[in-house]
């Protein structure tokens, strides 16, 4: 019997918790400047939350399945660069960094 190597997930979890992390912070901060009246900021705001939950999501999920793990950190990184714009950046790019190395690291 073969025995398989196991390959650990702790770099995706970090990367991408960290990045659900600073976009969430970031997509606070767009919902409070669409709290003063700015009502498209406001929307772009909740897509950008709905980004950083489900970037949360997918650094818990990413132990069970990383493929789809992965998609799912590229898939918040979208959804928070397109919701946040300037702001979520960062947060973007470690969720993306984080989707590419869950996919392509076996």
């Amino acid at each position: 019997m073969q025995r398989r190597k196991s390959v650990s997930r702790i770099f995706e979890l970090i990367v991408g918790g960290l990045g659900a992390l600073v976009s969430l912070v970031s997509s606070s901060f767009i919902l409070l400047i669409g709290s003063f009246g700015f009502g498209a900021t406001s929307f772009l705001g909740l897509i950008a939350t709905l980004g950083s939950f489900l970037g949360i999501f997918a650094s818990i999920h990413v132990f069970k399945d990383s493929d789809v793990g992965g998609f799912l950190f590229i898939v918040s990184a979208i959804l928070v660069l397109l919701g946040s714009t300037f702001f979520g950046v960062l947060g973007a790019l470690l969720l993306l960094v984080a989707g590419i190395s869950a996919l392509f690291r076996k």
